[in-house]
């Protein structure tokens, strides 16, 4: 569900268009760590930062899609 979430964003942003995604504490849908989950990100879009929160908290900015 996750990948299929992340191709829906992909598909509706232009390519200098930015998303930003939270990854709570809890509620958790999946067992990734903040870092695995910025690896997976990571793997779809070009750039990915830490704006706000932790690493185990984050708050991410995803900008660049790849085609």
């Amino acid at each position: 569900m996750l990948d299929i979430t992340i191709d829906t964003i992909k598909n509706v942003m232009t390519n200098d268009g930015m998303f930003i995604a939270n990854y709570p504490l809890s509620p958790r849908k999946f067992n990734f760590s903040g870092k695995e989950m910025f690896d997976h990100f990571k793997n779809h879009f070009n750039t990915v930062e830490l704006i706000h929160g932790s690493i185990s908290n984050p708050v991410f900015l995803l900008k660049d899609k790849r085609n």
